[in-house]
């Protein structure tokens, strides 16, 4: 994922739920994190539409990033990622979530057919019955973004963005590489979509996006760096989603947890399947209910027994 870190303030509340230490955040009535559906494969679900109550959980996952680990190293291998991952699919098969998430970086290296085989091949032994959804890291597609890379990120993993409805929330995920790296035809392209999915998503009671950046780490103001968006396309993004009621921006890229909402929009990066850079590796278990949505981060070793109707125990 990266070439250096930021400081950062933690925002996490610590709680003890069934004798379990977690990381929880955005604890909140109103808003939230839920799932990602790409739209190749809307139709396969297309009967769980509707804008009645919601009481389920999705698993989001960000940063497995096959390579990151051996990149340090002079084998170059990536059995701790591929561990890693598997420690991923067994607690998704025995969760039972009704859909998974996966924000990016799937591989270090986007030319390395090892990397982008041993993740496909991990990822389809997630039991059929639950979709799991990608979008793209800058890894993924290159610090640059180009067409080209866009287009080879299409070829191996399928759409670099989607919408689709799940019972009471609307979900769209973006390619945020595009915005980072200036890629404007293909950004400009890309807003224009966003604008047309978000007035859609006015009509349902929860509306999320989700890409692989942060649009801030810290705080709204800061400088940007490698991490975050610039000043300019962050004002503008959290303009938009503000204007549109987003209720959570979901995003990765840290490869650790944090969150915030001092900008108006609830923001909730997860930590990393593969390369923690601070704490350990793990996944969020994201709980939608009528009362609201909340999500929470857990180190894979202090994973919860079960979640049941949106509830984690």
């Amino acid at each position: 994922m990266r070439g250096k870190t930021v400081s950062r303030k933690h925002t996490d509340v610590n709680l003890i739920t069934n004798n379990m230490k977690r990381r929880t955040f955005l604890l909140s009535a109103t808003s939230g994190c839920l799932a990602l559906l790409l739209p190749n494969q809307a139709s396969a679900i297309e009967g769980l539409r509707k804008k009645g109550g919601a009481e389920y959980s999705f698993i989001h996952l960000s940063d497995p990033q096959f390579g990151m680990f051996g990149s340090f190293e002079k084998h170059r291998s990536f059995e701790k990622e591929t561990r890693l991952m598997q420690q991923a699919i067994d607690a998704i098969n025995r969760l039972r979530p009704k859909y998974v998430l996966i924000t990016g970086d799937l591989v270090h290296d986007r030319n390395n057919l090892a990397q982008v085989d041993e993740y496909k091949r991990l990822t389809a032994l997630i039991d059929k019955k639950i979709p799991v959804y990608e979008v793209p890291g800058n890894h993924d597609v290159g610090n640059d973004a180009t067409t080209d890379n866009v287009e080879q990120y299409k070829r191996n993993f399928g759409a670099d963005r989607f919408s689709f409805s799940y019972k009471n929330t609307y979900i769209i995920g973006i390619n945020t590489n595009l915005i980072w790296a200036g890629n404007t035809p293909l950004e400009t392209e890309q807003t224009l979509w966003l604008q047309k999915e978000l007035k859609k998503g006015q009509k349902y009671k929860y509306r999320i996006v989700a890409g692989h950046h942060p649009i801030y780490v810290n705080q709204p103001d800061e400088k940007k760096t490698y991490e975050n968006l610039t000043p300019e396309k962050r004002t503008e993004y959290l303009e938009l989603f503000r204007n549109n009621k987003v209720d959570i921006y979901l995003s990765g890229h840290l490869h650790f947890p944090a969150s915030d909402r001092s900008a108006g929009v609830p923001l909730c990066t997860a930590g990393a399947v593969g390369y923690p850079i601070r704490g350990k590796s793990g996944m969020n278990i994201v709980s939608v209910t009528d009362a609201g949505v909340k999500a929470s981060f857990f180190d894979f070793d202090q994973l919860p027994q079960s979640i049941d109707k949106g509830i984690i125990l």
